[in-house]
Protein backbone atom coordinates (compact mmCIF):
# COMPACT_ATOMS: atom_id res chain seq x y z
CA UNK A 1 0.00 0.00 0.00
CA UNK A 2 2.97 2.32 0.50
CA UNK A 3 3.55 2.33 -3.26
CA UNK A 4 -0.04 3.37 -3.84
CA UNK A 5 0.57 6.27 -1.47
CA UNK A 6 3.64 7.28 -3.49
CA UNK A 7 1.62 7.26 -6.71
CA UNK A 8 -1.20 9.28 -5.16
CA UNK A 9 1.31 11.80 -3.80
CA UNK A 10 2.80 12.24 -7.27
CA UNK A 11 -0.63 12.81 -8.83
CA UNK A 12 -1.53 15.53 -6.33
CA UNK A 13 1.91 17.17 -6.37
CA UNK A 14 2.14 17.34 -10.16
CA UNK A 15 -1.44 18.52 -10.64
CA UNK A 16 -1.09 21.31 -8.09
CA UNK A 17 2.38 22.33 -9.34
CA UNK A 18 1.13 22.58 -12.92
CA UNK A 19 -1.96 24.44 -11.77
CA UNK A 20 0.01 27.01 -9.77
CA UNK A 21 2.70 27.42 -12.43
CA UNK A 22 0.14 27.96 -15.19
CA UNK A 23 -1.45 30.79 -13.21
CA UNK A 24 1.95 32.39 -12.61
CA UNK A 25 3.43 32.03 -16.10
CA UNK A 26 2.80 35.68 -16.84
CA UNK A 27 0.93 38.79 -15.78
CA UNK A 28 -1.95 38.07 -18.15
CA UNK A 29 -2.32 34.49 -16.86
CA UNK A 30 -2.60 35.77 -13.30
CA UNK A 31 -5.09 38.48 -14.34
CA UNK A 32 -7.23 35.91 -16.13
CA UNK A 33 -7.21 33.65 -13.08
CA UNK A 34 -8.08 36.58 -10.81
CA UNK A 35 -11.03 37.41 -13.08
CA UNK A 36 -12.09 33.74 -13.01
CA UNK A 37 -12.17 33.84 -9.20
CA UNK A 38 -14.86 36.54 -9.41
CA UNK A 39 -16.89 34.38 -11.81
CA UNK A 40 -16.46 31.15 -9.86
CA UNK A 41 -17.14 32.67 -6.43
CA UNK A 42 -19.17 35.89 -6.82
CA UNK A 43 -19.18 36.66 -3.06
CA UNK A 44 -15.37 36.94 -3.30
CA UNK A 45 -15.45 39.40 -6.21
CA UNK A 46 -14.26 42.30 -4.06
CA UNK A 47 -11.24 40.37 -2.78
CA UNK A 48 -10.47 38.35 -5.89
CA UNK A 49 -6.81 39.47 -5.99
CA UNK A 50 -5.95 38.28 -2.48
CA UNK A 51 -8.05 35.12 -2.97
CA UNK A 52 -6.16 34.33 -6.19
CA UNK A 53 -2.84 34.71 -4.37
CA UNK A 54 -4.02 32.50 -1.47
CA UNK A 55 -5.28 29.81 -3.88
CA UNK A 56 -1.97 29.70 -5.75
CA UNK A 57 0.02 29.66 -2.50
CA UNK A 58 -2.19 26.85 -1.14
CA UNK A 59 -1.64 24.82 -4.31
CA UNK A 60 2.12 25.19 -3.92
CA UNK A 61 1.94 24.28 -0.22
CA UNK A 62 -0.17 21.19 -0.98
CA UNK A 63 2.40 20.06 -3.55
CA UNK A 64 5.33 20.60 -1.18
CA UNK A 65 3.52 18.82 1.65
CA UNK A 66 3.32 15.70 -0.55
CA UNK A 67 7.07 15.39 0.10
CA UNK A 68 7.27 16.62 3.67
CA UNK A 69 4.00 15.69 5.37
CA UNK A 70 1.79 13.66 3.01
CA UNK A 71 -1.20 13.38 5.34
CA UNK A 72 -1.36 17.16 5.79
CA UNK A 73 -0.89 17.59 2.03
CA UNK A 74 -3.75 15.25 1.22
CA UNK A 75 -6.03 16.99 3.72
CA UNK A 76 -5.17 20.42 2.28
CA UNK A 77 -5.64 19.10 -1.27
CA UNK A 78 -9.03 17.64 -0.33
CA UNK A 79 -10.20 20.93 1.18
CA UNK A 80 -8.99 22.92 -1.84
CA UNK A 81 -10.58 20.50 -4.28
CA UNK A 82 -13.87 20.57 -2.38
CA UNK A 83 -13.89 24.38 -2.60
CA UNK A 84 -12.94 24.33 -6.29
CA UNK A 85 -15.64 21.77 -7.02
CA UNK A 86 -18.24 23.84 -5.20
CA UNK A 87 -17.25 26.88 -7.28
CA UNK A 88 -17.54 24.91 -10.53
CA UNK A 89 -20.87 23.39 -9.53
CA UNK A 90 -22.14 26.85 -8.57
CA UNK A 91 -21.34 28.18 -12.04
CA UNK A 92 -23.24 25.29 -13.62
CA UNK A 93 -26.17 25.72 -11.21
CA UNK A 94 -26.39 29.47 -11.93
CA UNK A 95 -26.21 28.79 -15.67
CA UNK A 96 -23.59 31.47 -16.29
CA UNK A 97 -20.73 31.24 -18.75
CA UNK A 98 -17.43 31.31 -16.88
CA UNK A 99 -13.94 30.03 -17.54
CA UNK A 100 -12.34 27.75 -15.01
CA UNK A 101 -8.72 28.81 -15.59
CA UNK A 102 -7.89 25.79 -13.43
CA UNK A 103 -4.69 25.22 -15.38
CA UNK A 104 -4.11 28.78 -16.45
CA UNK A 105 -4.68 29.55 -20.11
CA UNK A 106 -7.76 27.53 -21.00
CA UNK A 107 -10.67 29.82 -21.71
CA UNK A 108 -13.16 26.99 -22.19
CA UNK A 109 -16.38 27.52 -20.28
CA UNK A 110 -17.02 25.47 -17.16
CA UNK A 111 -18.71 22.19 -18.01
CA UNK A 112 -19.77 19.11 -16.12
CA UNK A 113 -16.51 17.44 -17.10
CA UNK A 114 -14.64 19.91 -14.88
CA UNK A 115 -16.72 18.82 -11.90
CA UNK A 116 -16.02 15.17 -12.80
CA UNK A 117 -12.29 15.88 -13.02
CA UNK A 118 -12.38 17.41 -9.57
CA UNK A 119 -14.43 14.49 -8.27
CA UNK A 120 -11.68 12.15 -9.47
CA UNK A 121 -9.09 14.32 -7.72
CA UNK A 122 -11.21 14.35 -4.55
CA UNK A 123 -11.14 10.53 -4.62
CA UNK A 124 -7.35 10.62 -5.08
CA UNK A 125 -6.92 13.01 -2.14
CA UNK A 126 -9.33 11.02 0.01
CA UNK A 127 -7.53 7.79 -0.83
CA UNK A 128 -4.26 9.49 0.09
CA UNK A 129 -5.64 10.21 3.54
CA UNK A 130 -6.79 6.60 3.92
CA UNK A 131 -3.71 4.82 2.53
CA UNK A 132 -0.77 4.58 4.92
CA UNK A 133 2.49 6.22 3.92
CA UNK A 134 5.97 5.29 5.03
CA UNK A 135 7.72 2.02 5.44
CA UNK A 136 10.70 0.62 3.59
CA UNK A 137 10.30 0.94 -0.14
CA UNK A 138 12.29 -0.72 -2.91
CA UNK A 139 13.57 1.53 -5.70
CA UNK A 140 11.90 -0.40 -8.56
CA UNK A 141 8.51 -0.16 -6.85
CA UNK A 142 8.97 3.54 -6.20
CA UNK A 143 9.90 4.13 -9.84
CA UNK A 144 6.76 2.32 -11.02
CA UNK A 145 4.60 4.25 -8.54
CA UNK A 146 6.14 7.58 -9.58
CA UNK A 147 5.69 6.77 -13.28
CA UNK A 148 2.07 5.70 -12.77
CA UNK A 149 1.36 8.83 -10.72
CA UNK A 150 2.97 11.05 -13.35
CA UNK A 151 0.92 9.47 -16.15
CA UNK A 152 -2.27 9.88 -14.12
CA UNK A 153 -1.38 13.52 -13.39
CA UNK A 154 -0.82 14.25 -17.09
CA UNK A 155 -4.22 12.72 -17.86
CA UNK A 156 -5.84 14.97 -15.25
CA UNK A 157 -4.02 18.10 -16.47
CA UNK A 158 -4.98 17.35 -20.08
CA UNK A 159 -8.55 16.32 -19.10
CA UNK A 160 -10.18 18.96 -21.29
CA UNK A 161 -8.23 17.87 -24.34
CA UNK A 162 -9.04 14.22 -23.73
CA UNK A 163 -12.70 14.99 -23.17
CA UNK A 164 -12.84 17.02 -26.37
CA UNK A 165 -11.34 14.12 -28.35
CA UNK A 166 -13.52 11.46 -26.73
CA UNK A 167 -16.75 13.48 -26.50
CA UNK A 168 -16.50 16.41 -28.90
CA UNK A 169 -18.46 19.50 -28.06
CA UNK A 170 -20.45 21.67 -30.47
CA UNK A 171 -17.40 23.59 -31.77
CA UNK A 172 -15.49 20.38 -32.47
CA UNK A 173 -18.48 18.94 -34.32
CA UNK A 174 -18.62 22.01 -36.57
CA UNK A 175 -14.88 21.84 -37.31
CA UNK A 176 -15.17 18.12 -37.98
CA UNK A 177 -18.19 18.63 -40.26
CA UNK A 178 -16.44 21.42 -42.18
CA UNK A 179 -13.27 19.41 -42.70
CA UNK A 180 -15.29 16.47 -44.02
CA UNK A 181 -17.21 18.67 -46.45
CA UNK A 182 -20.56 18.15 -44.71
CA UNK A 183 -20.67 21.48 -42.88
CA UNK A 184 -22.32 24.80 -43.48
Amino acid sequence: MEYVSVGLRVVVAVVFCVSAASKLRGVSAFREFRAAVAQLAPPLKGVRGPVAVVVIAAEVVAAVLMLLAPLAGFVLAFVLLAAFTAGLAGVLRRGVSASCRCFGGGAAPVRGRHVWRNAVLLVVAGAGVAVPAGGVLAAPGVMVAVAAGAVAAVLVVRWDDLAEVLVPGPASARVSARSSGKGE
